[in-house]
């Protein structure tokens, strides 16, 4: 098995905290096993750090978006 280690930087947490929750998500919405939901979650996150790496000025607006998007998912909790 290909374990993947994260880095405990502020960047690392975030990143944990992301996929931590997209995975639920997936799991969730789509029906999936944790094992589907996990591994498409590290996908996504993989790819879009990739392309803040590729193009750091991307990150702003993406920080923008999740941020919109925990805002929706609190406002719908409540």
């Amino acid at each position: 098995m290909n374990k993947q280690q994260i880095n405990l930087t502020p960047s690392g947490v975030a990143q944990a905290e992301a996929l931590a929750e997209l995975t639920v998500y997936l799991e969730r919405e789509f029906n999936l096993s944790f094992d589907e939901a996990r591994w498409m979650s590290a996908g996504i996150i993989h790819n879009l750090t990739c392309a803040i790496k590729a193009n750091p000025e991307s990150h702003r607006g993406l920080s923008e978006i999740a941020g919109e998007i925990k805002n929706q998912k609190h406002s719908l909790n409540n």
